[in-house]
């Protein structure tokens, strides 16, 4: 019975298709990409914060290189052949600072579907980020998907350390 499924699945892509169009197909699975780039985000953020709790430091902030290692060996086995320092989309998550409403915030980005530093609106918390540090000129769309650190290292000694 359930091996009828995935079956099932692929002749309702391929009806969907038919009927409404690739464009609007690729849209519906572009915004599944991103509510699934959203959990791996926020996911993400609470691996950062069991390495913090168990080692005093948050892995990566200072090089890039050391932040996609820490993914790397913190997901690899979940993720089988992909990449687990990249998105569904191919772009590398980073960790940076954003500008938020007053301050500036760690939080953990993915680029979204256009790929450009362009914008984001917070997964989690309550500040709309405007920018960022490395924004692309003249990229729209705004369309990245962060989450901010607030919340996962709360209670713990970078908050108190940190405000």
């Amino acid at each position: 019975m359930f091996k009828i499924i995935p079956v099932l699945i692929m002749l309702g892509g391929i009806g969907a298709v038919g009927s409404y169009g690739g464009d609007a197909v690729q849209k519906v699975l572009d915004r599944v990409r991103v509510l699934v780039t959203g959990l791996e985000v926020m996911n993400i953020a609470e691996e950062v914060r069991f390495h913090y709790l168990s080692y005093g430091e948050v892995p990566g902030l200072d090089d890039h290189d050391d932040f996609a290692q820490f993914l790397q060996g913190s997901f690899a086995p979940y993720y089988g052949s992909r990449q687990p320092s990249q998105d569904l989309f191919g772009n590398d998550f980073e960790l940076n600072y954003a500008l938020g409403a007053e301050d500036e915030f760690l939080a953990i980005y993915s680029n979204g579907p256009n790929g450009f530093g362009d914008a984001c609106a917070l997964v989690n918390g309550t500040r709309q980020v405007t920018s960022k540090p490395g924004d692309v000129p003249g990229a729209t769309g705004a369309d990245d998907i962060c989450v901010t650190l607030e919340h996962a290292l709360r209670d713990t000694d970078y908050e108190r350390k940190n405000r």
